[in-house]
C-alpha cells in the first residue's frame, strides 16, 4: 500500500517466494526497472522474452480502486483455469499506469495435492477459452500487428508445455488436449503463428507443427 500510494500509480507488481514443502525460491517479476512508473502496455514485448504478461499471477500486486470500476479487474465467468491471463492482458492493454517494486509480496505454496495445477483432468483445458480470448482482444488492439506475435507465441508455448506433459492426463482428456489444440492452431492468424513457429527451439516447433497438420471436425473448430 505504501508503495502505490508513494508511486501514485494504477498498480504494482511484486516478487513472491515459492514455498514447495521445506524448500524456498525467489521468483522476480519479468521486468527490470523497479520503482518507476510506466505506461504497461509499454513492456508487453518483445515477443521472444518472458514479460510483465508472463508473470500473470493476479496476487503478486496491488490495485487501485479505479481500475475496478473502469472494468479491469474482472475474470472470465467460467474458466477454471488460465483465468488470469485475459486478466493480466487486459490490464496492461488498458491500464494507464504501473510499477514493479522489489518486495516479496506473497509467499506462494506449491505442490498442495488439490491444486488444480496438480490435477491433469478436463478443467486444465480451459487456457484454450482463456487464450482464445487473449488472441481475439489483442486483435482487436490499437497495436495489433505489435502485440499478436507475443499473444500467438505464449499461446503455442502453453500448448507445447500441456503436449509435453501429456501423460499426467487422463486418455479421453488427453485426447481432447490435441484435438482442441489443433482446431486453436488453425484459429490463430496463420502468418502469425508461422513468424511464431520459426521463431521457437526445434522440439516445440517440430511438435507444433505435427499438430497443426492434424485433421479437426468442424465441431471441434468451432
Amino acid at each position: 500500500v505504501s508503495s502505490i500510494e508513494q508511486l501514485g500509480c494504477d498498480f504494482v507488481r511484486t516478487d513472491h517466494v515459492q514455498c514447495t514443502a521445506r524448500a524456498r525460491s525467489v521468483h522476480r517479476v519479468p521486468h527490470g526497472r523497479r520503482g518507476v512508473v510506466m505506461p504497461p502496455r509499454d513492456v508487453i514485448l518483445p515477443a521472444d522474452r518472458s514479460t510483465s504478461v508472463d508473470y500473470a499471477y493476479a496476487w503478486a500486486g496491488i490495485y487501485h480502486r479505479r481500475l475496478a470500476d473502469q472494468g479491469l479487474l474482472h475474470f472470465t465467468d467460467g474458466l477454471r483455469t488460465a483465468e488470469d491471463r485475459p486478466w493480466i492482458w487486459r490490464l496492461h492493454r488498458e491500464a494507464e499506469s504501473f510499477a514493479a517494486v522489489g518486495l516479496l509480496g506473497v509467499f506462494y505454496r506449491r505442490g498442495v495435492a488439490s491444486s488444480l495445477t496438480q490435477i491433469g483432468d478436463v478443467r486444465q483445458l480451459d487456457f484454450i477459452r482463456a487464450f482464445d480470448q487473449v488472441v481475439r482482444e489483442t486483435a482487436e488492439d490499437r497495436d495489433a500487428d505489435k502485440l499478436l506475435p507475443k499473444a500467438v507465441r505464449t499461446y503455442c508455448a502453453i500448448i507445447s508445455h500441456h503436449l509435453g506433459s501429456i501423460e499426467r492426463f487422463e486418455p479421453q482428456v488427453a485426447r481432447k488436449l490435441k484435438s482442441l489444440s489443433a482446431a486453436a492452431l488453425k484459429r490463430m492468424p496463420q502468418g502469425v503463428l508461422d513468424d511464431a513457429l520459426d521463431s521457437m527451439d526445434i522440439q516445440r516447433a517440430t511438435r507444433l507443427r505435427r499438430l497443426r497438420r492434424r485433421p479437426v471436425s468442424a465441431e471441434v473448430a468451432a
